[in-house]
C-alpha cells in the first residue's frame, strides 16, 4: 500500500524545500533559462554535466562527504576495534542529492537503507572495510535495525562486507552486477531499483558505468586497471564481467548486451575508460558531446563548461574538518514569507560527524539524532544561515514528524528557521524563553541553551511583562494585540504562559516582572 495522498502531497512540499538547494537543481536552473535548453532535453543534459564534473574530479571530496578513518583491508570478518586496526582515511557519503527521489519515491526505511549500502560499496572500493560501530553512527540506526536492512540484499548474494558481520562477506555479486543482469533479462526497471534501493539516478549511472566495465575489457583492459580508472571495487568488476560471460551463452542475452553496448552515451566518463584519461580530453569529449546531441555551437559548448566549472568551483571551495559537510542555508536575513527560490543561500560548514560524541546508544538512535539536531542548527546560524526542519530531516535521515515529537520531548532548543522566524504552527520559541526566565534561569543561562542573543532575550521578556500587565486589568486578548502591536497568535500564547505560571510557586518572580513592567511605563508615559 502505498502512502495516503495527504502525507505524499506533505512529502513532497517538505522535500522540494531541500531539492532547490541542491547542486543539480542549480544546475537546472542554469541549463534552462540561462542557455535555453527545453524541459524535455534538460534533464538528459544535466545528467550528462554531472557525469562529466563527476568523472573529472574523481577522487575528489564532494560538499556532502565525509573523511574517515576506516580499518585497511577487504572483508574483515573478525571482531575487532576500528581503533586498534590499521586505517586508511576514505571518502564517504553518508549524504546525497539521489536520496531525495529514493525517499519521494519508496519512503524513509529504503533510503536510510540505501545510505548504509553507499557507505559500505564506498569503503569496500578504498580497499577498506566499515565498521559496524561507524556505520550505524553515520546513518543513525541501532545496529539490529541496521542489520536487518541489510539482510535481504546479502541473501541475494550482493556482497556488502561489514566489519563485525561474517555473513556481510559470503555473497559474491554487487549491486553494479545485478543492475546488468536485470537489464539482460528484461526486469521492470522499478522491481530492480526497489530491489536493490537505487534512485533514477543511481540506477543509470551504475548501467552506464557496467557498460563501460564491458567496453573496457573488450578493448583489452585488464580488470585491475578498469577498477583503478572507474573507482570501482575489484568485486564490482569481476562480478560485472563474470556475468557478461554468462550472457554470451544465451543468444537473446547476447543481443541485449550488444545493444546496450552500442547505445550511444555521454563520452565524458567513456574518455575516462580509454587511454587518454586526462582533464583536457574529457573537456574536448564532453564539448563534441554537446555539439553533437544537443546541436550547441562551439561558443556556446564553451560557455556552458566554463559554467559548469565555475559551479564545481563554488561549491568545492571551501576549508573543512574531516567530519564536516558543506550545505546551503537560507541566510538569516531574509524575513518571513519570502518564496524560497528569492532566498538568498549561504554555504555552510556542518561538523556531520564527530567521532568521539557520535554514539549510537543501544536500542536507539533519538538522543543523538537530536544533538546532531541542535548542532547542526546551531552552528549553521552561527555563520550568518538557517536551516529548516527537512534540511535537519534529510541530513539525520528522519521523518519531519519524529523531529517535531524529539523536540518536543526535549528540553533543547533547535535554533531553525521557522523557530527564529516564528513560522509554522508550533509553539513559539519566545514562550520556552520567557518560561526559563520565570522558572528562575539568568539571561546568561537562557542565552547559552536556546542559543539567541541577549537583546532578543531581553525583548522577548519585556513582550511577556506588558502582556502580564494588561491582562492584570483584564484587557481581552483583542486590544492587548492593537496596544502593543504583536500578533494575536502570540498574545494568546503569552496569556496561557501568564495563566500556567500565575501560581505561588512563582509568585516572587511575577512580583518582580509586575513591578519593572511598571517601572517602564512610567518611564514611557514621562
Amino acid at each position: 500500500m502505498g502512502r495516503p495522498r495527504g502525507r505524499q502531497y506533505k512529502l513532497r512540499y517538505e522535500l522540494q524545500s531541500v531539492r532547490d538547494k541542491s547542486f543539480g537543481n542549480r544546475l537546472t536552473y542554469l541549463v534552462r533559462h540561462k542557455f535555453g535548453v527545453c524541459e524535455a532535453e534538460t534533464a538528459s543534459l544535466v545528467a550528462a554535466g554531472l557525469d562529466y564534473l563527476r568523472a573529472r574530479h574523481l577522487g575528489d571530496r564532494e560538499p556532502l562527504d565525509i573523511l574517515l578513518e576506516v580499518p585497511a583491508g577487504r572483508g574483515l570478518r573478525w571482531k575487532v576495534a576500528p581503533q586498534r586496526a590499521e586505517c586508511r582515511q576514505v571518502i564517504l557519503s553518508p549524504c546525497a542529492e539521489d536520496d531525495l527521489e529514493l525517499w519521494l519515491e519508496f519512503g524513509l526505511r529504503p533510503m536510510q537503507s540505501a545510505r548504509a549500502v553507499r557507505l559500505v560499496e564506498q569503503a569496500d572500493c578504498a580497499g577498506c572495510t566499515l565498521a559496524l560501530s561507524q556505520l550505524v553512527s553515520l546513518v543513525h540506526l541501532s545496529s539490529r535495525t541496521l542489520s536487518r536492512r541489510l539482510a535481504p540484499l546479502w541473501k541475494q548474494g550482493v556482497r556488502l562486507p561489514v566489519l563485525g558481520i561474517p555473513d556481510s562477506v559470503q555473497g559474491r555479486s554487487s549491486r553494479l552486477a545485478e543492475v546488468l543482469r536485470g537489464r539482460l533479462s528484461e526486469q521492470g526497471i522499478e522491481p530492480v531499483r526497489r530491489r536493490l534501493l537505487l534512485s533514477p539516478a543511481a540506477y543509470g549511472r551504475l548501467l552506464r558505468t557496467a557498460s563501460r566495465v564491458v567496453k573496457g575489457y573488450c578493448a583489452g583492459q585488464a580488470p585491475l586497471a578498469i577498477s583503478h580508472c572507474l573507482g570501482l571495487s575489484p568485486a564490482e568488476v569481476d562480478s560485472t564481467l563474470e556475468l557478461a560471460r554468462q550472457a554470451d551463452r544465451s543468444p537473446a542475452a547476447r543481443a541485449r548486451l550488444a545493444g546496450l553496448l552500442d547505445a550511444q552515451m555521454p563520452p565524458a566518463i567513456e574518455a575516462a575508460s580509454g587511454a587518454e584519461s586526462g582533464a583536457l580530453s574529457l573537456r574536448r569529449a564532453f564539448e563534441a558531446h554537446l555539439m553533437r546531441q544537443y546541436r550547441f555551437s562551439p561558443v556556446r559548448a564553451e560557455l556552458l563548461l566554463e559554467a559548469l566549472d565555475e559551479a564545481q568551483r563554488s561549491r568545492q571551495g571551501l576549508d573543512r574538518a574531516a567530519g564536516d559537510v558543506v550545505f546551503w542555508a537560507i541566510s538569516d536575513s531574509e524575513p518571513a514569507g519570502k518564496a524560497r527560490v528569492d532566498c538568498e543561500l549561504v554555504a555552510t560548514v556542518l561538523p556531520f560527524y564527530e567521532p568521539h560524541s557520535d554514539r549510537v546508544a543501544r536500542g536507539s538512535a533519538s538522543e543523538l539524532k537530536v544533538r546532531k539536531a541542535v548542532r547542526l542548527a546551531s552552528e549553521a546560524r552561527r555563520q550568518g544561515g538557517l536551516l529548516c526542519l527537512p534540511d535537519l530531516c534529510f541530513l539525520l535521515g528522519m521523518e519531519v514528524r519524529a523531529l517535531q515529537r524529539a523536540i518536543a520531548g526535549s528540553d533543547l532548543f533547535i535554533p531553525t528557521r521557522g523557530a527564529i522566524m516564528d513560522i509554522g504552527r508550533g509553539v513559539t520559541h519566545r514562550v520556552q524563553i520567557v518560561s526559563l526566565y520565570v522558572q528562575g534561569h539568568t539571561e546568561t543561562q537562557i542565552v547559552r541553551r536556546t542559543h539567541h542573543t541577549y537583546e532578543s532575550v531581553g525583548a522577548y521578556i519585556d513582550d511577556f511583562r506588558r502582556v502580564m500587565l494588561l491582562c492584570d486589568r483584564d484587557l481581552p486578548a483583542s486590544h492587548i494585540r492593537k496596544v502593543l502591536g504583536k500578533s494575536l497568535k502570540l498574545v494568546n500564547a503569552y496569556i496561557t504562559l501568564y495563566r500556567q505560571l500565575d501560581t505561588d510557586e512563582h509568585q516572587w518572580k511575577l512580583n518582580l516582572m509586575r513591578r519593572a513592567a511598571q517601572e517602564q511605563e512610567k518611564k514611557r508615559r514621562s
